[in-house]
């Protein structure tokens, strides 16, 4: 898991990032959590694109 921060200021930005071991898992995971509510925050989860192509 890697969570983003602000370079600034230090704080998360409410984001981050989860390698899995397999497209499986996270296809799973996806589906488990895209649009879940977790401690009062809505979550959205997808795969992430490639860098520079989104």
């Amino acid at each position: 898991v890697r969570l983003v921060r602000d370079n600034q200021t230090g704080r998360l930005k409410g984001f981050g990032f989860v390698r899995y071991s397999s497209q499986e898992e996270a296809q799973k995971a996806i589906k488990a959590m895209d649009g879940r509510i977790l401690r009062g925050r809505l979550i959205f989860a997808e795969m992430a694109k490639e860098h520079g192509t989104g």
